[in-house]
């Protein structure tokens, strides 16, 4: 028995000791480093390495103000998950401010210049006992710098919000937009086809204001201008010259 308390009180020892020794690495850790954990399934607060990229390139503020309502409590469900993704963004840069706004007290003046930024009041439908009833409310996000401004409408859920957050912050942030070119001379669809069109449209989509759209003719030994930072060669049917390979 003796022996036995003697193995049980050294066996308490240890744990004690090493349970002070991680919480002393713990603290240690803590002190060095900003660690953060996303412990849900699907990882939806943990931001892609390529937004991390377009934080750490930021070279000035850029300002978030979320303008949502803290009721029904579905809305205020979203408007958590939207603070948890934007906490994410804050903790991986020192260059945004991150506001949260609840509309309700807003006088018309007030809402109506909500709504010149593109922000709306939208109305969404609240369970009551037996009944349905309408409640209005605001969902949406502004991201602006530097003077210019854009907006996230309506935000229903955080789904794509990182791809929406991110790509409009690219959007502001962007000194020039990008030129992607489509060759032209040698049978190449035309760039008023309507598969050109759809294309284009799909820029304009996603790319948010990122992207110009031009033709480009390598005739008469013209060279790619250097504005072009994106050539687009489809269904060319003829061949191409030595020079204009180069």
């Amino acid at each position: 028995m003796k022996n036995k308390r003697i193995t049980f009180g050294g066996n308490t020892l240890a744990f004690v000791v090493i349970i002070f020794g991680i919480l002393a690495l713990i603290n240690f850790l803590s002190t060095r480093r900003f660690i953060r954990a996303d412990l849900t399934e699907d990882k939806r607060y943990t931001i892609s390495k390529a937004t991390k990229n377009v934080l750490n390139s930021l070279d000035d503020i850029v300002t978030i103000t979320a303008y949502f309502s803290t009721d029904p409590a579905e809305v205020a469900r979203i408007r958590r998950d939207v603070r948890d993704v934007l906490d994410e963004y804050n903790a991986f840069s020192n260059k945004l401010q991150i506001d949260f706004v609840n509309p309700a007290n807003f006088d018309d003046a007030q809402k109506q210049e909500l709504r010149f930024k593109g922000i709306p009041e939208v109305q969404v439908n609240v369970p009551k006992k037996d009944k349905m009833e309408i409640a209005n409310v605001y969902m949406g996000i502004s991201i602006g710098y530097s003077g210019k401004e854009e907006t996230l409408q309506v935000v229903r859920s955080t789904a794509n919000l990182e791809y929406e957050l991110t790509s409009t912050i690219l959007k502001v942030t962007t000194k020039e937009a990008k030129t992607v070119g489509f060759l032209t001379g040698h049978g190449e669809f035309d760039i008023n086809d309507q598969n050109y069109q759809q294309f284009r449209q799909l820029l304009d989509k996603n790319g948010k204001g990122q992207y110009n759209v031009t033709s480009v003719s390598l005739q008469n030994g013209q060279a790619v201008d250097d504005a072009v930072t994106t050539l687009v060669i489809a269904g060319a049917k003829q061949p191409y010259k030595e020079r204009e390979k180069y």
